[in-house]
């Protein structure tokens, strides 16, 4: 929606153990917030916040987004969650990626994961 604002982080996660450098990746909205009891359920296929915002709008959309979101970030053996400060307060989504095997990564990559 507009006026909504969004802040995206990407770190170095320094608890991904000594076989390399895992990330971080936070996407921060200023949204509605989602419930404790709804935050597993949104990355189901179709699910959908019931409800309207606190302006009065209908919440759009197809019930897909978080899914697929999830999807993509299993097939990397990466992790998800989702954190809130309250109701009406955004959401902070937190994606873990484990370390990247030095085999795969490439000479870039591996030499990266070496400063870690």
């Amino acid at each position: 929606m507009a006026g909504e604002a969004i802040r995206i982080l990407l770190a170095e996660d320094d608890d991904a153990g000594s076989t390399g450098c895992g990330a971080v990746l936070e996407v921060e909205d200023s949204g509605i917030g989602i419930a404790p009891a709804g935050r597993e359920l949104v990355f189901e296929r179709f699910y959908r916040l019931l409800g309207s915002d606190p302006k009065g709008e209908n919440l759009d959309g197809s019930g897909l987004g978080l899914a697929i979101v999830r999807e993509i970030i299993h097939q990397h053996r990466a992790q998800v969650r989702i954190s809130a400060p309250g109701h009406g307060s955004g959401c902070v989504f937190t994606v873990t990626f484990p370390p990247v095997a030095l085999a795969v990564a490439g000479p870039v990559f591996a030499a990266r994961a070496q400063q870690c």
